[in-house]
């Protein structure tokens, strides 16, 4: 068995979560429909085990936690996200039902890392669920004035 993700696994996740960062809806809804796949994909089975050890496994549930969060209306400016959404969005309904898409899709991939290994998973949302909201808040709050 495996004692570690191979490095290039470990790349292209790294690669897709900083993309999947991006404060723009869309960037982040087009790197989110390749996540879900690749945690069903036979290089994440294989290397279950180690999902909870790694620090992309707690990546990938911090940011799971930021973009459930709805900032970015294209009609406010509370958010630098804001600026990405009036250049993306004709308006805020269609920025409402692509929030709704990003959401569904970062549900599956939470499915996934759950099912990948259970008990870890619960552990480590209990772990980080204290402290998720106050970092999420601070990766997407307006500068300060």
């Amino acid at each position: 068995a495996p004692s570690r993700w191979s490095p290039r696994f470990e790349a292209l996740v790294n690669r897709l979560l900083s993309l999947a960062e991006h404060p723009a809806v869309t960037v982040a809804t087009t790197v989110c429909t390749f996540v879900g796949p690749m945690l069903k994909s036979s290089a994440a089975q294989r290397h279950a085990p180690f999902l909870a050890a790694e620090p992309l496994a707690a990546r990938l549930v911090l940011l799971s936690v930021v973009k459930q969060i709805r900032v970015g209306d294209p009609e406010l400016d509370d958010a630098p996200s804001c600026a990405f959404s009036r250049f993306d969005f004709a308006d805020r309904g269609e920025w409402r039902r692509a929030c709704g898409s990003l959401r569904s899709l970062i549900q599956q991939w939470l499915q996934s890392l759950v099912m990948l290994h259970p008990s870890s998973a619960v552990q480590h949302a209990l772990r980080h669920a204290t402290t998720a909201a106050a970092q999420a808040a601070q990766l997407d709050a307006p500068p300060p004035a």
